[in-house]
């Protein structure tokens, strides 16, 4: 189970997600967290190319 400051500490700003998403968020496995913060990575580093988009809970990137 995931917790906030772990969170955080990938670079989710989970200020940004409702309660209802920090919730599901604070639920994952370890497991789910690293493929999570793998692909947010592989997103960045895919920045020139790929852009998330996103009307608020813009947390994952």
């Amino acid at each position: 189970m995931a917790d906030r400051l772990s969170l955080e500490a990938l670079g989710f700003d989970l200020e940004l997600a409702t309660p209802e998403q920090r919730a599901v968020l604070e639920s994952l496995t370890d497991d789910e967290i690293v493929l999570l913060a793998d692909i947010k990575r592989r997103l960045e580093d895919a920045d020139d190319d790929v852009e998330g988009h996103m009307e608020g809970g813009g947390f994952c990137w």
